[in-house]
């Protein structure tokens, strides 16, 4: 009979952090596209400023106007959130979760 090794599974905090990102990112998707349809144009630098003409104009077929609100604060919410994520995993386990012996050099430093 074939023994099978134990699966050594993350902690509960890498799991928790992992998935909020995961959720984060996907809230940063969707209010991302809710700021471009609200207002699909595109600015660099001093273009855009006022009385300047932007620097892409989107031809999108569907223009959601004074819909920016909810877009703008999700998205902030949602950057923040990564970032404070990204704190408590690197400051609870970040540093004993990559040392683990299954992981090599460029996986560490990745």
């Amino acid at each position: 009979m074939l023994a099978l090794a134990p699966v050594q599974r993350h902690s509960l905090l890498v799991r928790v952090t992992h998935w909020l990102t995961t959720i984060c990112v996907g809230a940063l998707v969707v209010s991302g596209i809710a700021i471009l349809l609200a207002h699909p144009r595109l600015y660099w630098g001093e273009v855009g400023a006022i009385g300047m003409p932007a620097l892409i104009d989107l031809p999108l077929p569907l223009v959601l106007t004074g819909q920016t609100g909810w877009g703008r604060s999700l998205h902030f919410l949602s950057a923040w959130a990564i970032v404070i994520t990204g704190v408590v995993y690197l400051a609870g386990v970040g540093r004993a979760h990559f040392r683990w012996p299954l992981y090599n050099r460029l996986q560490r430093q990745a």
